[in-house]
């Protein structure tokens, strides 16, 4: 590994050196000696393209830190030059008007951005109305390991692939944030949710072993002052289904969608499961006229030891007094393994009268390059680490819980969200409402569930 990281080092100065030349006139010196995808002969020339990823949050314009991030960086300035092209992440509108901005720009024939983030949400509306190219015929292999296949398979409709994402993205992954404090003052070794998760023995009942032993009047003041779980009901039974290897939306082998809940034994169980939270009373309480995103700062208190959270959460727990982990939500009795839901925004280039085959190949295969890890990098693959490890408490959130996530192997895309209107919360936000089982609640919310299923599939297939 250090020989590694001495010659990525190297590479990076001699990737200078050839950039310092290049903007003297003279044709840049490839850091990897000549291998890139074009031999130096028969360089493919962009002719000066400019490509705005637009998205709908402000660019990260931080500067690198790390020898990788700085190599990364590099990279990417020697590959602009030496196919002429320039890309770069712009803010192109909000989370509420993203994508009209894009719908709107498109029909123009004036696209606010040659590539844009899209928000699932709003993908079924855009295809409909033939807003996205297909990009399943261009050169670039969108079934190489690079790419997420699990969004490559989620982006497949009616013959055509109109979308794409490099890697599996930990940020919106499903995971549990953990009190090792709590744990330790409880008795129990701080890092046994790793050594659990490393054994493959990380379990719901693993889990609520801990979450009973540490619910607790600790100060031995008559009141429980230390739970189990601060945590928000939506977003556990939804991490709660996936651990267990159920869903609220499948898609079948012509690319429709379907109910994938109703019926669904693993289903009813993790509803269950986290209806239990409540019932054996290990639930921290909402204070009274709390906001309903109470439990952020009811964790960051340190008196309870689990919070089911998106992985981004991380940056809310910078500065609290007591030492944390993250592991993965633990499986359930259906499951062999662990596995993460998680939601991506997805990568799409618009179809505007303008837009040629010709072009659109150019674009995907400059983003392909771009996304490419730098010399020096190809074979390394702990690189991607190397910029998370200042982010987090200890280095096995990164080494195994988010090295699960981005494997592709312990994580799934939630297709619910492809949905127009559907709604998961007619189920979620009721779990710890006992005044219906969950059957009842499932079958309720499935009526609505299946109307916005058939107009989804009517949206795109024409079917009756």
């Amino acid at each position: 590994m250090k020989l590694k990281r001495i010659l990525g080092l190297l590479i990076v100065i001699a990737l200078t050196l050839s950039l310092t030349v290049g903007c003297n006139g003279e044709d840049p010196v490839p850091p990897d000696g000549g291998n890139q995808p074009d031999a130096d002969d028969n360089i493919r020339d962009l002719g000066g393209l400019n490509i705005d990823v637009g998205v709908f949050w402000s660019p990260d314009t931080t500067e690198p830190t790390t020898g990788y991030g700085r190599a990364v960086l590099e990279y990417r300035e020697y590959i602009q030059e030496k196919h002429n092209f320039t890309i770069q992440e712009r803010e192109t509108g909000s989370h509420g008007d993203h994508a009209d901005t894009i719908a709107a720009s498109t029909l123009a024939d004036k696209p606010v951005a040659l590539i844009n983030k899209v928000d699932p949400n709003r993908v079924v509306s855009l295809i409909r109305n033939n807003m996205f190219f297909d990009v399943g015929s261009l050169s670039t292999d969108l079934t190489a390991p690079k790419w997420n296949s699990h969004v490559h398979a989620a982006m497949q409709f009616d013959g055509g692939i109109f979308g794409f994402v490099q890697g599996y993205n930990q940020f919106n992954a499903g995971v549990v944030f953990y009190n090792k404090d709590v744990l330790r003052e409880a008795g129990f070794d701080p890092y046994l949710p790793y050594d659990l998760q490393a054994a493959n023995e990380w379990t719901w009942d693993a889990m609520m072993e801990i979450a009973q032993a540490v619910t607790r009047d600790s100060r031995n003041t008559g009141i429980i002052d230390t739970f189990g779980f601060c945590t928000f009901s939506n977003r556990t039974v939804l991490s709660a289904l996936f651990s267990n290897g159920a869903r609220f939306i499948g898609k079948d082998e012509t690319g429709r969608f379907y109910n994938a809940a109703n019926g669904s034994n693993a289903f009813l169980q993790a509803f269950d499961h986290v209806r239990n939270f409540a019932t054996l009373e290990l639930l921290q309480p909402q204070p009274e006229g709390a906001n309903w995103d109470w439990w952020r700062d009811g964790f960051r208190e340190g008196n309870a030891a689990f919070l089911i959270y998106e992985e981004y959460g991380k940056d809310d727990f910078t500065n609290v007094p007591f030492n944390w982990g993250m592991v993965l939500y633990p499986r359930g009795p259906d499951m062999d393994t662990l596995m993460a839901i998680y939601y991506e925004n997805i990568n799409t280039i618009p179809n505007n009268k303008s837009m040629t085959a010709e072009l659109a190949d150019d674009i995907l295969f400059a983003f392909d390059l771009f996304t490419n890890e730098p010399p020096g990098y190809e074979d390394d693959t702990e690189a991607w680490k190397y910029d998370l490890y200042e982010r987090y408490r200890d280095s096995r959130a990164v080494d195994e819980t988010v090295a699960m996530i981005r494997s592709g192997n312990h994580s799934q895309l939630r297709l619910d969200q492809f949905v127009p209107s559907f709604e998961p919360g007619r189920v979620a936000w009721e779990v710890w409402n006992f005044e219906a089982t969950g059957a009842q609640l499932l079958e309720e919310a499935s009526q609505e569930w299946n109307e916005h299923i058939a107009s989804a599939n009517r949206s795109i297939f024409g079917d009756d």
